[in-house]
């Protein structure tokens, strides 16, 4: 540990999870952080908070978390109330006010000075109360859940309106939602809708997710050697440039150039070039926000890592990688998991992880879920410690940045 680091009083460690925030067009606009501080062990709120704050999101981390976009962090009120312990801001944070904290002339005061420090404020789980409204002069954002409050919703949004605060919808759990948040004026959302599918009326799948769909079978086919594979992959003359495009990426770091898909295939191995054209396959899909992908890669990279800390071998490992990759076919595709399980040739193991979360890839699969979730009541029920689940997600987030980079 850095000497800088060092402290008479030896600070827990830290759990962190995120969730994307996204604007009308399903653009990203940053990222919640989630966190939980040590291992359920007592802890002083503020200096956990402050830790969480200044080492884990505003020092060398933060480009690893976060590396575009606005970043939102939960602080307590005595916190909020000591600008001074904060560095600057750069106009990228936001900082939230929850909604059991005391509103009062000193709490009004503080956030006035951390806007000129260059933070933004925003309001968590708003609820229009005589008592919370003087924080609207001076909030940037409000956050508002769907279902909570007194008053309905459009009343909520039509009142905030008037102030011209920006307004974000928190728990969007469907398609349905958003679009009724979209009409009632929000423009920024939150939530797990994006990893369910969309309902899709007529029947009729587009064009685009019919030909992944056929090419993701005739990968997924186990008696398909390295030259079918091969083939199969060459027919998408696009998928084919976009697949040595990025084997010739930073990201590999090879020597020489990567000339062809079969001398491709002969570095990576059949079930690498297999996963990666799988994975190029649904990032091409249209109408799909590129944050669905960035999840599923962290998602796919972390179960990998969990599987193996689980004592699996390489193969386990890398159908870990896929079971990861598929929990969110359904959210590409817009059709049950049931469904698409039917018609591809999904190994076992991975079948039964995804719909029972049943064998060493589900327990993987549920625990890295439960870390994506920020569900930290639950990790502790884990059969790893959560210190190395969070360990692996946050390297997972810094990997799928980077390859979000390279493929968009």
């Amino acid at each position: 540990m850095p000497a800088a680091a060092k402290t008479t009083t030896p600070m827990p460690s830290f759990l962190l999870a995120r969730q994307p925030i996204l604007d009308r067009n399903l653009r990203l606009f940053g990222y919640e952080l989630l966190y939980r501080v040590g291992n359920g062990e007592p802890f002083d709120a503020d200096q956990a908070t402050s830790r969480v704050l200044l080492e884990g999101v505003l020092h060398a981390g933060r480009d690893a978390l976060v590396h575009h976009g606005m970043i939102f962090v939960n602080l307590t009120r005595n916190l909020l109330l000591q600008p001074e312990l904060l560095p600057r801001g750069d106009g990228r944070v936001v900082l939230e006010v929850l909604e059991d904290v005391e509103v009062d002339d000193r709490l009004l005061e503080a956030l006035q000075e951390l806007k000129r420090r260059g933070y933004r404020i925003a309001l968590d789980d708003f609820v229009w109360e005589e008592e919370r409204l003087e924080l609207l002069e001076v909030a940037d954002l409000v956050k508002v859940e769907l279902r909570a409050g007194p008053l309905p919703l459009e009343e909520v949004v039509r009142r905030l309106s008037a102030r011209r605060l920006m307004l974000l919808a928190e728990k969007v759990e469907t398609f349905s939602e958003l679009e009724e948040c979209k009409a009632l004026g929000f423009q920024l959302f939150q939530g797990y809708f994006l990893e369910r599918p969309r309902v899709v009326t007529g029947g009729r799948q587009p064009a685009s997710r019919l030909s992944v769909m056929r090419l993701l079978a005739a990968l997924q086919d186990p008696e398909a050697d390295v030259e079918k594979q091969v083939a199969v992959i060459r027919q998408d003359i696009n998928l084919s440039y976009r697949l040595l495009r990025y084997i010739n990426s930073a990201q590999f770091a090879f020597n020489r150039e990567i000339r062809s898909l079969h001398e491709a295939a002969v570095i990576l191995g059949r079930r690498n070039l297999r996963n990666w054209a799988m994975l190029l396959a649904l990032a091409s899909i249209e109408g799909k926000p590129d944050v669905l992908i960035t999840s599923a890669l962290i998602r796919a990279r972390t179960v990998e890592g969990v599987v193996t800390l689980l004592g699996g071998d390489r193969a386990e490992a890398e159908m870990g990688f896929l079971a990861g990759l598929f929990s969110l076919l359904d959210a590409f595709l817009d059709r049950p998991m049931e469904k698409l399980l039917e018609e591809l040739p999904v190994d076992r193991a991975i079948a039964v992880a995804l719909l029972h979360g049943e064998g060493s890839i589900g327990a993987a699969l549920e625990m890295v879920r439960i870390h994506e979730r920020a569900a930290w009541e639950e990790v502790d029920t884990c059969e790893l410690d959560p210190g190395e689940v969070s360990r692996l997600y946050l390297e997972a987030a810094a990997w799928a940045d980077a390859i979000q980079k390279e493929i968009a």
